[in-house]
């Protein structure tokens, strides 16, 4: 179903940036009238329907089993093909589509590489929006259990966080704040959380799609870091897995166009994986506010400390976070 996203910059470089880049974007975008954002066209897929009809399309032509396996003990691979001696199975190929738990796949030992862990929110608006909202984080709606998936009502979820360095453990109290922050600040409403959410998305350095053939036996690949955006991503990656049954050996990464990176960008980046709601931190050059305020969202305005040899840089930033009612 369709529905317009609602993006909304968090700063000068980001409006910035918009303002660079927009000529080259392949969908019409729309500058918000106040310049806070721009609206772009989307739309959803309910991924779980999605892959209950494609489980039930293989089922019905008996094409489809569903088991748990141990990669190291299971599986016999030699260079005549595959075979599952306890499910008296064989095949002349094998893909490793295991997303996080291929880490410990034996076969191809550390894909993803830069997993990570992030929480979500699902949440009951007072009043339905009418548009997807995001900044860092999303708000969007769920799918209604009717026959109309397309109409919109009340529960909502919102996420999601970033973690690389706590990948064991469920949902945290610190996650949940911060989220519910965000909800408040970009909406202005208060919500019920109906549910909290924690999982590992099999993330890779540089953000690299990995469609790999094994060293010794090519007809084995692992197909893996398709991350958050797997499921727009997955038909492409598919199609160069089944291309590689053609080429012995080789070794193939799919790459996401560069896109570069302002340095404040990469300070917020780094921020954003260290710091958690309730650190105490320094802005020691508060300036217009900007990033005070960024800091603020990450580990609450009462923890942020910011100094500034212009009287004028701190009222601006006084302003920008009371303007943002922090």
């Amino acid at each position: 179903s369709r529905l317009p996203i609602e993006r909304r910059f968090l700063s000068d470089s980001q409006r910035e940036e918009f303002r660079q880049r927009k000529a080259g974007f392949r969908t019409t975008l729309e500058q918000l009238h106040d310049g806070s954002g721009f609206l772009m066209p989307g739309a959803r897929l309910d991924v779980p329907r999605y892959l209950e009809l494609t489980k039930e399309h293989f089922r019905n032509r008996e094409a489809y089993i569903e088991q748990q396996l141990d990669p190291a003990a299971d599986l016999e691979i030699t260079t005549d093909g595959v075979t599952i001696p306890r499910l008296n199975v064989g095949c002349r190929r094998l893909y490793f589509c295991q997303g996080f738990e291929g880490r410990v796949n034996p076969w191809f030992p550390s894909v993803p590489d830069r997993p990570v862990r992030g929480e979500i929110l699902k949440v009951k608006l007072e009043k339905p929006l009418a548009r997807v909202l995001c900044t860092d984080y999303w708000l969007a709606p769920t799918f209604h259990q009717t026959s109309d998936e397309s109409a919109r009502n009340d529960e909502w979820l919102v996420g999601a966080t970033y973690d690389r360095e706590q990948l064991d453990g469920g949902p945290t109290a610190e996650a949940r704040t911060a989220l519910l922050q965000f909800v408040k600040d970009i909406t202005g409403q208060t919500v019920t959380v109906l549910d909290h959410f924690s999982g590992v998305r099999a993330s890779t350095a540089n953000r690299q799609l990995i469609v790999r053939q094994h060293p010794v036996y090519s007809h084995v690949t692992v197909v893996n870091g398709l991350g958050s955006r797997g499921s727009l991503l997955a038909p492409r990656v598919a199609e160069l897995a089944i291309e590689g049954r053609h080429a012995e050996g080789e070794s193939k990464r799919v790459t996401r166009p560069p896109r570069a990176k302002s340095v404040t960008q990469l300070a917020h980046n780094i921020h954003r994986r260290q710091l958690r709601v309730g650190d105490r931190v320094l802005d020691a050059t508060a300036g217009n506010g900007h990033d005070t305020l960024f800091l603020a969202r990450l580990v609450g305005a009462e923890n942020v400390t910011a100094i500034d040899q212009q009287r004028e840089a701190l009222e601006s930033a006084r302003a920008r976070l009371l303007s943002e009612n922090q």
